[in-house]
């Protein structure tokens, strides 16, 4: 699962997703100011951690599944 957020936003995105392995963060993500979180948690998990991180983020985020 990976997720694109603000600079200010990545660590909102670390806290809430304490649980999950092989987190990583590419500064690359070729939008100004963007950066992609990725990480590894559970199809069980995936749902609540996207609904937090909605809930905790004031803004439109933009999720990948694979």
């Amino acid at each position: 699962m990976g997720v694109e957020v603000t600079f200010d936003l990545s660590g909102v995105v670390y806290h809430q997703a304490f649980k999950a392995e092989e987190i990583k963060q590419d500064y690359d993500a070729g939008k100004d100011g963007i950066t992609m979180v990725t990480f590894k948690v559970s199809f069980d998990q995936a749902e609540a951690l996207e609904e937090a991180l909605k809930t905790n983020c004031s803004r439109n985020l933009v999720f990948y599944k694979h």
